[in-house]
Parts: C-alpha cells; sequence; structure tokens
C-alpha cells in the first residue's frame, strides 16, 4: 500500500533545487521568474525579475531569442546551445530546451532547462583542432604551433592536449636495435 505523496510548495523546491540542471521560468517577454540555482558571482535574488538576455553572452542573444519566439508562437520545444559569462570564472556554454508552460490552455511561460556542456564543447574544439592538418618537419619531426614555434612532438602533445609523452620502443624497432647490436658485435669480432 503506498502513502499518497503530498507535494507541497517545500517538497516542490526541493525537487527542483536536487535537479543538477538549472530550471528556469521566463515569462513572454523573457524576464526570468524562477531559477532553481545561479552561477557562482551571480545573485539569485538580482537575477529574478531580470531579463534573460542580462545572463548570456552576446552571441548567444539571437539564438535565445528565436528560441523564445518560436516556443510562444508554435508551443514546440526548441533547443539551442548559448554561452553565459558569469562574473567571475570563466565562460560558460549551457545546452538550453525551452518547453512551453501552458495556463488555461495559453502559453504563459516558458520553462528553460539548462545542462552546463562546457567541458563537451572543450572536446570537442580539442578534437577539431587535432584533426587538422599539422606543419611537421620531415627531417627532425617537430611541429609548428599557430605562433610559429617548432616543437618535439611531446611538448607538442603536452601543450595542446594536456597529454604526457612515455617512452618506448615499438617491436620492430626493438627488433632492429637488437639487429644493429649484433652486427656492431660482429664488427668488433673480426
Amino acid at each position: 500500500m503506498s502513502e499518497e505523496f503530498d507535494v507541497s510548495l517545500a517538497v516542490l523546491s526541493g525537487i527542483l533545487d536536487a535537479i543538477p540542471e538549472f530550471v528556469i521560468v521566463i515569462d513572454r517577454d523573457g524576464v526570468v521568474r524562477y531559477i532553481n540555482r545561479v552561477e557562482p558571482g551571480y545573485d539569485r535574488d538580482a537575477v529574478i525579475g531580470m531579463h534573460a538576455s542580462a545572463i548570456l553572452a552576446p552571441e548567444s542573444l539571437d539564438g535565445f531569442q528565436s528560441s523564445l519566439e518560436s516556443v510562444l508562437e508554435t508551443g514546440a520545444e526548441q533547443q539551442y546551445d548559448s554561452m553565459v559569462n558569469p562574473p567571475t570564472g570563466e565562460p560558460q556554454w549551457y545546452r538550453a530546451r525551452m518547453l512551453p508552460l501552458r495556463r488555461s490552455g495559453e502559453i504563459r511561460e516558458v520553462v528553460l532547462l539548462a545542462t552546463n556542456i562546457s567541458e563537451l564543447k572543450a572536446a570537442r574544439e580539442q578534437i577539431t583542432q587535432l584533426r587538422q592538418l599539422l606543419p611537421m618537419c620531415s627531417w627532425c619531426d617537430r611541429i609548428q604551433d599557430g605562433g610559429g614555434t617548432w616543437l618535439t612532438v611531446e611538448s607538442y602533445l603536452e601543450r595542446e592536449v594536456d597529454t604526457k609523452v612515455t617512452h618506448g620502443l615499438c617491436p620492430a624497432c626493438f627488433q632492429r636495435q637488437l639487429d644493429e647490436l649484433d652486427e656492431s658485435e660482429q664488427d668488433g669480432a673480426a
């Protein structure tokens, strides 16, 4: 036998606080009416009542505005990526979903669910960078970085990909070293 679940305002607030995504309710004009959490450097009470565009980086305003207009017109969910420039720290990227919030059959507000995808964006940038052609010296195997400096492969990977390199011998090189060692011993014995 299950107990009835009481969805009081306190319980609902606790549920929203437990969700790792940002849950934001904005009105038809784009003004924040509710937010479950804020980035460091923002004051939650100050964000409520602020236009959502005040939080977004300028390059993200068009995506926000067109998604908001589309949700209000069609009632269909919209998804877009946007950048936020928090007062403290690095810019952060979010994948945002806008959903219509209906009351009495009309879309009165929009629920915005935002997930931080900054690490994903950074990883994709690294992959894109690694897929590009690298200028490499055909003699010494150094790689030219974007600034014209020639780096060893190890230095380049450490700096650009944050990867430490260890050294060893592949089976073919190991065998070649053994063969050269045998040849030098035979030359010395003759």
